[in-house]
């Protein structure tokens, strides 16, 4: 990677950035990657990026615990990936895509991210549980500057009703509450 496919991405990557700067100078710039759980591997493609005089402003990271990708799936794993890979590149981190199923099994390209993180049972209850303690993470960790959840909408039977926060009829799951968002209102606690 680091000898043949990194340095022409670079290449595509700044040229990328020159035209956005072009038209908005005061643009910022962020590279998500996918693989949290090898921070050596994302320092070693940030530091590709840095050879090949890309910006890299944010670091986005992707966060799907349940999906069975990363060798260990808790918080305080997530946690000393980000700690690492911010102390050796010094760049902010924002998770660009996180999401947690509340239904032990279900179909599509996805069925298979059904892992359950120790203490969040694959139910409703325990994505509304996951989604909460995730959040108070982020919130306390100065490494992570923010947190997106994916598609919280998305009812698909083929594809990603088991991580939406709302049922297929419309109704909020309990994860809603999560985020301090009073369902059926639209309004925050806070």
């Amino acid at each position: 990677m680091s000898a043949r496919i990194w340095p022409q991405e670079a290449r595509i990557v700044r040229a990328v950035e020159q035209g956005v700067l072009a038209a908005n100078p005061r643009a910022r710039f962020m590279l998500h990657l996918a693989r949290w759980w090898e921070p050596d591997y994302a320092v070693a493609f940030l530091q590709a990026m840095d050879r090949g005089k890309v910006r890299v402003d944010d670091l986005g990271l992707t966060y799907y615990p349940s999906s069975g990708l990363a060798p260990s799936n808790g918080l305080a794993d997530f946690g000393r990936s980000v700690r690492r890979i911010e102390a050796r590149r010094k760049v902010p981190v924002i998770v660009c895509e996180y999401a947690y199923p509340s239904l032990p099994t279900f179909a599509g390209m996805f069925a298979s991210w059904n892992k359950p993180v120790d203490g969040y049972p694959l139910t409703e209850e325990g994505q509304a549980r996951w989604i909460a303690d995730f959040l108070a993470f982020c919130r306390k960790a100065p490494d992570i500057r923010g947190a997106f959840y994916w598609s919280p909408e998305w009812n698909s039977p083929e594809m990603w009703t088991a991580f939406a926060l709302f049922r297929p009829d419309g109704s909020a799951k309990p994860s809603l509450a999560s985020f301090g968002v009073t369902p059926g209102t639209g309004e925050g606690s806070r």
